[in-house]
């Protein structure tokens, strides 16, 4: 994840786009930039300076300089992905939208006229208004992780919607597992771990009236090559790099891989629900059958989690031998031994 300070005083979206546009084809002064998307020096030095220390860009703002993309920056390609996507998935996926700069890749999906049957995809390599769970920004550091949402449109409503999260969670894991020489695992209800630290989080929205289809949106944020630590400030968790984990492949070949599993993911849910889910989740939990401390805004108590049911409820047992059954997703589930 990226400084939170790539997050203020930004120029918008479509300034920001016109900068990497010019950049993407050569070298460019500040000056130049400031020009070709209409904002000022002093609006664009702020975010050129953090992608310069990032080391995403070269060069410098001095005005006799030039600044361009360094070489050793992955661009994320709209056909590379789409050569790469599972064949019999192709047909399934009716819109791809990749945006060099975008607010927010739920927010694009969310809007899309996909039909019943369909998928779409949004990805971007820098995301000035992600969200996560109980409406927290969420940071993506631009141009090396990634930040993508998968949408489906489901001719009726799910009998479970919340559930799909958790459905995608083991969908992300298993293909991060095949990734990565780590015990990459889940938490309840969004988050994705490997050994206690963050490597990402998934946030599912629907529209659509009751009654009628429904558009199911996944979010994907992933730490793919997250440059410093400076992330973890003000979080429950440390962040995790796929690259410190072994990562062997590009992001292109990661997304591709991500697409697929999640376009499958929705067919299967679509047929059977969470059921088919439920098991894989619970070998995946990164607190199965461990003790934990609950809290959300009704109450706070210690237990042993015990799994999922078949809605993708919580189940944890506290110690009195009650069982308590939790949907609230804005619960925070931690392990004892983190406090």
């Amino acid at each position: 994840m990226a400084n939170p300070k790539l997050q203020t005083n930004l120029p918008n979206v479509e300034q920001l786009n016109a900068c990497f546009e010019l950049l993407t084809h050569r070298e460019a002064s500040l000056l130049e930039l400031a020009s070709v998307s209409n904002a000022s020096s002093s609006e664009l030095a702020p975010v050129l300076r953090e992608l310069i220390e990032q080391g995403v860009l070269f060069g410098s703002l001095n005005p006799e300089s030039t600044i361009g993309f360094s070489g050793d920056v992955e661009r994320l390609s709209k056909q590379s992905i789409k050569q790469q996507i599972a064949p019999r998935y192709t047909d399934i996926l009716a819109c791809f939208a990749l945006e060099t700069v975008i607010g927010s890749t739920n927010d694009r999906l969310l809007k899309s006229p996909i039909v019943a049957g369909k998928a779409g995809l949004c990805l971007t390599e820098m995301q000035v208004a992600g969200r996560g769970r109980r409406g927290n920004a969420w940071h993506s550091g631009p141009f090396r992780n990634i930040a993508m949402s998968v949408a489906y449109k489901f001719a009726s409503w799910p009998s479970s919607t919340p559930s799909f999260a958790l459905a995608a969670g083991v969908a992300i894991a298993s293909v991060l597992r095949d990734k990565v020489n780590a015990d990459v695992k889940i938490k309840w209800p969004n988050d994705v771990l490997v050994y206690g630290k963050k490597l990402g989080g998934i946030l599912v929205e629907a529209a659509g009236a009751y009654g009628g289809d429904c558009l199911l949106v996944v979010g994907l944020g992933l730490n793919v090559e997250q440059r410093d630590d400076s992330a973890s400030a003000g979080s429950d968790y440390q962040w995790a790099s796929l690259t410190d984990l072994g990562l062997d492949c590009s992001r292109n070949d990661l997304v591709a891989e991500l697409v697929s599993a999640l376009i499958e993911t929705f067919i299967l849910f679509e047929s059977n629900g969470f059921n088919p889910f439920r098991e894989h989740w619970q070998n995946l939990s990164a607190f199965h059958d461990a003790r934990v401390l609950i809290v959300n805004q009704e109450t706070s108590f210690e237990g042993w989690q015990r799994g999922v049911d078949a809605s993708g409820a919580l189940i944890v047992e506290d110690l009195n031998g009650i069982t308590h059954t939790i949907d609230d997703v804005a619960t925070s589930v931690r392990g004892v031994n983190e406090r």
